[in-house]
């Protein structure tokens, strides 16, 4: 970035300091910056599944991940209008709100239900700066299985064990994993007591407890 230097200078001690002054921003250069944030926002959304969107106090949208664009237009909640976030009910409009005046480095969450998602929407935000909130909408709803690290290599899990223990931790039970998997139900039974005795559990209780912070 090129920067302009204050001829008059500064005086300290009888020395003479050149400072810097940087020029002021132009509109393209901000619209660059906004578009750098969008990318930035779009590949944290690739690592953590996660929707992102910038805000000033005012709910007008700063920057945006694209699975963020895509996730927002199937929500009864919430819609972007005017390249504002707005809220389209009642039970929807207060968290916003209330997140749009977080101070810098607060953090606040709400759970909101969504009709069209079948379930709710996770919202949570943080003051970024005076000016900025940062938001992150996640959608839950039923049939959303857990997303793992590679069972195999952290407990030595074969591959039909891995698979057998996602789909237990998205809600299915023996029957209907041997119905998805098209293996008997006997089968399933034993690959479920293997990957019991090899992560030292002996519940579905246990099993998930254990496997909780290896989501990604």
């Amino acid at each position: 970035m090129m920067k302009q230097i204050d001829t008059q200078g500064l005086i300290n001690g009888g020395h003479t300091l050149s400072r810097v002054v940087p020029p002021p921003a132009s509109l393209p250069a901000i619209g660059a910056a906004m578009h750098g944030t969008d990318a930035i926002l779009s590949a944290q959304e690739r690592l953590n599944k996660r929707t992102h969107v910038m805000l000033d106090r005012s709910g007008a949208i700063l920057a945006i991940g694209e699975r963020a664009k895509s996730r927002i237009a199937e929500l009864c909640c919430y819609s972007i209008r005017d390249g504002q976030l707005v809220a389209n009910k009642t039970d929807a409009k207060e968290p916003l709100e209330r997140m749009l005046k977080l101070e810098t480095g607060a953090v606040d969450s709400a759970i909101v239900p969504c009709s069209t998602v079948g379930g709710h929407v996770l919202l949570s935000a943080t003051g970024l700066c005076q000016d900025t909130i940062l938001f992150s909408l996640h959608i839950a709803s039923p049939g959303q299985g857990a997303e793992l690290v590679d069972l195999t290599k952290a407990f030595g899990l074969t591959p039909s064990e891995a698979h057998v223990v996602e789909l237990l931790l998205g809600g299915h039970g023996p029957s209907k994993i041997s119905e998805e998997l098209n293996i008997s139900v006997h089968t399933v039974r034993a690959h479920l007591r293997h990957c019991y005795d090899k992560l030292g559990v002996s519940s579905r209780e246990e099993l998930w407890q254990t496997l909780a912070p290896y989501q990604i």
